[in-house]
């Protein structure tokens, strides 16, 4: 018995040369509905593989693929790329890739981004040293939001010579600013404010001051603590109608507060006071509640046996005459 099986087959690819090429639709693999001129469909990873079968030596920049997006349209900046993706070796082994994005604007085609091998992302950068790096020039880097009208608002990191400028609102605009925080699922906790004009709220979201804090009781600002239990600590505190400086540890009368002046290496102190409630004004060690090495100036001095005590003198005894104390200020110039 002989079988015979007809088979149509139709012939839409043409070739011209070495060259084939198809015109007279779209290319469907996997499918044959394909929804654009190439479409490639697979249940299991569909891949397209541009393949690079150089076997040798490579130099860094060669390139083992690229697509291309070209025009025709002759108007404007003429026939020719607009835009590419490649990939180029890092070293002479063809080893590390390095994906790089290039488009073409008025000054010719050229590359705007790149991931490198290791993972490094250079935006105008070609040779990334942080996981984003950008172009090494003064400008705006990054704009989280931006209203392009006359003083609009602009939210965003800008470096310019010597330093980084962050925006937080319109030019002219001192309502905005930058607050840190914790984040919920639906709320917002604010921490920490900057305000346009300068001013810095710690616990407080309308800071009236450059440095202000939450309006209640409580530490304020510790310069240092020890946690540890009867820990030093050096800071401010405020407590009802009193702002208290602490300046050691519990029950510590060593430490103290010190005025003077600092310079390169030395700091000069010039008055104290110290934890058990002594002043030194040119002393660093004063003995009495005050205690002054040097002159004092004063246009009055008030001396009270009360409401403290004053010295007492026994019944007995002899008080100096008049005579033997004009002697002695004669003799003692005092």
């Amino acid at each position: 018995m002989l079988l015979v099986s007809t088979i149509t087959a139709n012939a839409q690819w043409t070739t011209s040369g070495s060259n084939i090429y198809y015109n007279g639709g779209s290319v469907g693999i996997g499918t044959t509905s394909p929804s654009s001129l190439l479409e490639i469909q697979s249940a299991s990873n569909p891949t397209l593989t541009i393949r690079n079968t150089k076997n040798g030596s490579w130099t860094a920049g060669d390139a083992f693929g690229e697509l291309l997006f070209y025009s025709e349209d002759q108007s404007n900046l003429g026939v020719g790329v607009r835009g590419y993706i490649k990939t180029i070796t890092q070293d002479q082994w063809g080893g590390n890739g390095t994906l790089i994005f290039g488009t073409r604007d008025s000054d010719g085609l050229g590359e705007r981004m790149r991931i490198g091998h290791n993972g490094k992302v250079g935006i105008g950068n070609s040779s990334p040293s942080a996981p984003l790096s950008f172009e090494n020039s003064a400008g705006n880097k990054i704009d989280l939001f931006y209203n392009t009208g006359s003083g609009g608002d602009r939210y965003g990191f800008q470096v310019q010579a010597s330093e980084l400028r962050i925006h937080s609102g319109a030019l002219g605009e001192n309502s905005g600013g930058i607050t840190f925080g914790k984040q919920s699922t639906t709320t917002f906790t604010e921490n920490v404010r900057f305000t346009n004009d300068g001013k810095v709220g710690i616990g407080t979201i309308s800071p009236n001051a450059p440095l202000s804090f939450e309006n209640s009781p409580g530490n304020k600002i510790d310069l240092f603590y020890n946690t540890a239990s009867g820990g030093d600590r050096y800071g401010f505190q405020v407590q009802a109608s009193e702002l208290r400086i602490h300046s050691g540890a519990l029950g510590d009368n060593s430490g103290g507060i010190t005025f003077g002046k600092h310079s390169t290496t030395t700091f000069t102190e010039n008055v104290r006071f110290t934890n058990e409630g002594k002043v030194g004004i040119g002393t660093s060690s004063p003995s009495e509640k005050l205690e002054v090495n040097g002159t004092i100036r004063s246009k009055e001095v008030k001396v009270e046996a009360s409401p403290w005590p004053d010295y007492v003198f026994a019944d007995n005894y002899q008080l100096t005459t008049l005579e033997e104390l004009e002697a002695f200020i004669k003799s003692n110039k005092h």
